[in-house]
């Protein structure tokens, strides 16, 4: 067991064999860099007894959140509002967009790179963007799973606006109809 006179040495060791040990090490080694990742790659969730320098450290936490994007749990607000951590969490995982700041839960690019990862994050999108139709069916075309997450008015709205141009998808989720209509109004428009 290790208490706050631990030496590094000896809390290395620790939290190799158990990350939740970190708990017991002192400020300064909570705080040290080798001594948190030794005892995240051991249990992930030992990074919430790491030291507030080093979740607020923006390339600590990329590092972290790169081999388990759930670690954004973990940081702290300012890196949870600092784009490129956030964007490294949800390309390793697009649930934990629900971790992400206001402002990065309503950044279209952001909520993109989750919904491509799994589409299910766009339940954590802002209501903003899940009411945004154009915005909808953009993380469509990237991955169809988003319509598992979309609220029930939408979808009804969806198909309402849909239906005359005889674009209902099937239930298994084909929208090849819907994205040649899109094709077709991006030609119009001229976008390639």
């Amino acid at each position: 067991m290790i208490d706050k006179s631990s030496t590094k040495a000896e809390v290395l060791e620790a939290v190799r064999q158990y990350g939740g040990w970190l708990q017991f090490a002192s400020n300064k080694l909570r705080n040290d860099r080798d001594v948190v990742l030794t005892a995240f790659k051991q249990r992930a969730y030992s990074l919430r007894y790491a030291g507030s320098k080093l979740k607020r450290d923006c390339d600590f936490m990329i590092e972290v959140v790169k081999q388990n994007g759930f670690a954004l749990y973990h940081a702290s607000d300012d890196m949870r509002g600092y784009k490129e951590v956030v964007l490294a969490a949800v390309k390793k995982n697009g649930q934990s967009l629900e971790y992400a700041s206001k402002v990065l839960r309503n950044d279209r690019n952001v909520v993109l790179e989750a919904v491509k990862q799994d589409g299910r994050a766009f339940e954590y999108a802002s209501d903003e963007l899940k009411d945004d139709f154009l915005f909808l069916l953009e993380a469509l075309k990237t991955n169809n799973r988003v319509w598992l997450s979309i609220r029930d008015d939408v979808r009804f709205d969806s198909i309402q606006r849909f239906y005359p141009f005889g674009l209902v998808w099937e239930k298994d989720g084909n929208f090849d109809n819907l994205f040649k209509f899109m094709a077709f109004q991006d030609s119009l428009r001229g976008k390639k």
